[in-house]
């Protein structure tokens, strides 16, 4: 079948543009890093200052802080894919929604995604998860070296994770555009991106490049002088408070940036995937309803 990737891409910008209100739905999922941010840079004069036994018991109490928000942020993340998936639906049918509607009319769904995404994330996630870190680790250890042995890898899992992305966004939208259980809606997805899989690695490939571009040339400007900054006041004194200031403030001013690019991003990438499965999937049951009715 034909498969019309202007056409999904240009649909795509004018709902991340149109839909403002999908920008505030995809932002909630970082809402717990304006705690965590703060708190970070809080701890870390903290453990320089105190003793080495202080220093162990905190960074123990701050790992199961982040913990916890870590694990709040995912049920908040399962609650804000449903409610952006929803939109973006409802957005391809010619609906009307505001804010407040998506919040409300995506409750239903709400522990059907949060049973997917916890699915989903414990398990191939976990996999993706395990093997960068192990690479993140090798880099550290390495001094960096491990980064370049590591390339091939790297390459290699880079569409493979890129599907698990599409894949799961099939699934999603699965779930809510056709109000299926979580076991079903895998089993529609694992069925479309199977068949056009070449068609959501291209689909995948061309919007993470472009997002990837734009990120750059609006952060990189954004966060060099943060950098020489820092590099200035660590040199100036040898603690490391100065600098932690220095980077505290920089991030005051250029989080809400950040924010806005990253749900913007967000919006366009959901939306990108989400019409992917449903042009396929709709061009899917024209075709066995095409050959029932010539039978």
């Amino acid at each position: 079948m034909e498969f019309d990737y202007g056409e999904t891409l240009t649909q795509s910008v004018q709902i991340t543009w149109k839909r403002k209100s999908l920008w505030g739905v995809m932002a909630l999922p970082m809402l717990p890093l304006f705690v965590m941010l703060p708190l970070f840079f809080a701890a870390i004069p903290f453990l320089e200052n105190s003793g080495n036994d202080l220093s162990g018991v905190s960074f123990l109490v701050l790992v199961l802080v982040f913990g916890v928000f870590f694990i709040v942020g995912l049920f908040i993340t399962a609650y804000a894919n449903s409610a952006a998936t929803l939109g973006i639906i409802r957005t391809d049918r010619g609906d009307a929604f505001q804010f407040v509607d998506l919040l409300r009319d995506a409750l239903p769904f709400y522990g059907r995604s949060l049973g997917l995404l916890l699915l989903l994330q414990l398990t191939i996630g976990l996999v993706f998860t395990i093997i960068f870190l192990f690479i993140a680790l090798l880099t550290f250890v390495t001094m960096g070296i491990g980064s370049f042995c590591a390339q091939p890898i790297i390459m290699l899992l880079t569409p493979f994770s890129l599907l698990f992305v599409a894949f799961m966004e099939s699934a999603q939208t699965a779930l809510i555009a056709e109000n299926l259980g979580v076991v079903d809606a895998l089993k529609c997805a694992w069925e479309i991106v199977r068949r056009h899989v070449w068609k959501f690695v291209i689909i995948t490939l061309v919007v993470y490049m472009g997002t990837s571009m734009l990120s750059g040339v609006v952060v990189f400007p954004l966060m060099v002088p943060m950098f020489f900054m820092a590099g200035f006041a660590q040199s100036v004194s040898q603690s490391i408070t100065p600098m932690v200031v220095v980077m505290a403030v920089g991030m005051c001013i250029f989080f809400p940036v950040m924010l806005l690019l990253s749900s913007i991003i967000q919006v366009f990438m959901k939306a990108s995937l989400d019409l992917t499965y449903l042009r396929l999937a709709a061009s899917g049951q024209k075709t066995e309803n095409q050959v029932i009715f010539s039978e």
